[in-house]
């Protein structure tokens, strides 16, 4: 039994007619999803920037790491 892939279909209609000057494009229509994997690769890497200052600033320098420097390590390990 053959697949039944809508994709190949050269007889698709949309459900209105495009525009004058827009060709439809079915089989390999544009795609956004680009931009979100963009976005949550530099907001990571923000975030990570901050956590790491963060984490340097209350070992290092005040020298004092309580509960939350290790709740905010754990959370930000767990979201990567």
């Amino acid at each position: 039994m053959p697949a039944f892939d809508l994709s190949l279909r050269e007889d698709i209609v949309g459900v209105i007619s495009p525009p004058p000057d827009v060709t439809p494009n079915f089989n390999n229509p544009p795609s956004l999803q680009h931009i979100p994997l963009i976005a949550n690769i530099i907001l990571s890497s923000v975030s990570a920037v901050f956590v790491i200052l963060r984490l340097y600033t209350t070992a290092l320098i005040i020298r004092s790491v309580g509960v939350d420097g290790y709740m905010i390590a754990f959370t930000w390990v767990s979201f990567l």
